[in-house]
């Protein structure tokens, strides 16, 4: 996979970053974070919130607040 650095710095949107604390799939979300100048968010799910897993699996009702809060706040301002 090409490194991130390159689209990363292209986002001016504002952007939620999340990972699964114990994703053996993941574990580019920091790198990812770190090359993004916009309005950012990251969030780390944890094994012991039953979302540790990739996407957060078997914790879709914790992933549904994190996003919709985080929605609420990032879109009040234009509301």
């Amino acid at each position: 996979m090409p490194p991130a650095r390159p689209l990363a710095a292209r986002i001016r949107c504002p952007t939620l970053i999340r990972e699964g604390e114990q994703d053996s799939r993941g574990g580019n979300a920091l790198p990812l974070y770190a090359e993004i100048s916009a309005p950012k968010r990251y969030v780390l799910f944890r094994a012991s919130e039953g979302a540790g897993e990739h996407d957060e699996a078997g914790a879709a009702s914790r992933f549904s607040q994190v996003v919709f809060d985080w929605l609420d706040e990032t879109l009040a301002p234009h509301a």
